[in-house]
């Protein structure tokens, strides 16, 4: 033990010197290795080397991890047994970037999900969808990023009529982590089922007659251009901080969310961290204008905040060990979910509060969603790797899909108009009157705790369902 830490302390002055005399090391002089994590000693161990951990999850086992060339023998001679899984990941990055290009440059991209796409493909792609089909899509800014890109949004729903006001909402974004590749993709492809099958699907027909989905595929269009062009496995924004050195550059935007701001563990105050919190709840231009995005939305309902990798359906609370007032409704729906993906091809995801499910986060999206406008929020973390092969990212979209369009179905039901029985967007005594009609004519709508019986419990259900206004 001794040897192994005096090794790893060796080691770390010399990449200290290193990294603040040339920033971070040169993406052709770094490896992806995979190292089994034997406990604590071994992470902190790692965090130490000042390594990459290419997951969300950081756990016992097996644990990708971008390290420098140099550091094998360190990690060798400390007993980390670290197996090669890429030893240029730059050029392997270079070749899914190249074949990407081409394949938009050709302009033959008949199956738009068979392969990762540029910032700019995602714009046109949206763009295409409204000029498609601008009945149900509207596509609009609402902010800009930190290096001045566009923020965008897609809403889409049904050609309003006279109860739309009335449709609950929901939230998808992706790309908060620049790395993250995966979910993007299946995004759009959500976005893109649920427009193709309108008029021909009634499943998919009644998710948008009832429901309002908007979309925003890139909350971080700065990071993701970077890491196209730049850092393959940069997860922050772009604030480069007052820093010439990259390391410092960057602010986690999934720890700068303005709820239980500030905590550690949870998030971190250095700005050399992957989870760098920035200095301030809401301190950088893409969190601030999400936010504002939220807040316009009155009739939000559920929010998904798609991240990879892990296989997991994370919910509040990250900042506390202590379950949430609505613990059992977060987690039945976090069930449902996973029982969906689970059919596509036997793939088993763990859902569960983030804090005991993998680790204490603070100031992440999942808690402000939910502690701060009360909307049942999740994160998926989609996979089992960063840089899936184009076949495997394309399973993924398919695997994910019905998990996703289950939150319009759940609000739909949950939500939608079941107190508001005669339609007009508000609750309040007529609704009783209907209710009581209803219930002396023994009908079906008046059973709303699906017994199968009308009775004096459903009474009191429905008069609980119009005080909350649900």
């Amino acid at each position: 033990m001794v040897s192994r830490w005096m090794a790893l302390t060796v080691w770390l002055f010399a990449s200290v010197a290193r990294s603040a005399a040339a920033g971070l090391p040169e993406p052709e002089e770094e490896q992806i290795v995979r190292i089994e994590v034997r406990g604590a000693g071994d992470l902190t161990a790692l965090s130490a080397l000042g390594a990459s951990v290419l997951a969300c999850e950081i756990r016992d086992g097996p644990v990708d991890v971008l390290v420098p060339r140099d550091s094998i023998g360190v990690l060798e001679a400390a007993g980390l047994a670290p197996v090669l899984v890429d030893p240029n990941p730059e050029f392997t990055h270079r070749v899914v970037r190249r074949r990407a290009m081409a394949t938009l440059a050709r302009g033959d991209d008949a199956d738009w999900w068979a392969d990762y796409k540029p910032l700019d493909a995602f714009y046109d792609k949206m763009l295409e969808m409204q000029a498609r089909r601008p009945d149900l899509v509207e596509v609009f800014e609402f902010g800009r990023s930190y290096e001045g890109r566009p923020l965008l949004a897609m809403r889409i729903t049904a050609p309003m009529d006279a109860d739309a006001a009335c449709r609950p909402a929901v939230l998808l974004n992706t790309l908060t982590h620049a790395r993250e590749w995966v979910p993007p993709m299946a995004n759009m492809y959500v976005a893109e089922t649920l427009i193709n099958g309108y008029g021909q699907d009634p499943y998919l027909t009644g998710l948008l007659d009832d429901v309002e989905w908007v979309f925003v595929p890139v909350l971080n269009p700065d990071g993701y251009a970077f890491s196209w062009t730049d850092d393959r496995f940069w997860r922050k924004n772009r604030n480069p901080n007052n820093s010439d050195l990259v390391r410092n550059q960057g602010v986690d935007l999934n720890r700068n969310y303005g709820y239980q701001w500030g905590l550690s563990p949870g998030s971190s105050g250095s700005r050399r961290s992957g989870n760098y919190r920035g200095v301030a709840p809401f301190s950088e231009p893409e969190t601030a204008a999400f936010r504002d995005l939220a807040e316009s939305m009155p009739q939000l309902r559920i929010h998904n905040d798609m991240h990879s990798f892990s296989e997991l359906i994370l919910f509040a609370w990250g900042y506390t060990p202590e379950a949430s007032p609505d613990r059992a409704l977060h987690q039945a729906v976090g069930d449902r979910m996973a029982g969906l993906i689970h059919q596509y091809r036997g793939r088993s995801y763990e859902v569960g509060p983030g804090y005991t499910t993998i680790y204490p986060t603070s100031g992440a999206s999942n808690d402000w969603f939910y502690g701060r406008l009360g909307v049942l929020s999740y994160t998926y973390e989609l996979g089992r790797r960063f840089d899936e092969q184009p076949s495997e990212m394309r399973l993924l979209v398919e695997e994910s899909l019905p998990a996703s369009l289950y939150h319009g179905e759940f609000v739909a039901g949950y939500y939608r108009f079941r107190a508001d029985l005669n339609r007009d967007c508000t609750h309040d005594f007529f609704d009783l009157v209907e209710y009581l009609s209803l219930y002396a004519q023994g009908s079906d709508a008046a059973d709303i705790d699906g017994s199968g019986i009308s009775d004096v419990q459903d009474v009191i259900e429905f008069l609980d369902l119009l005080v909350s206004k649900r």
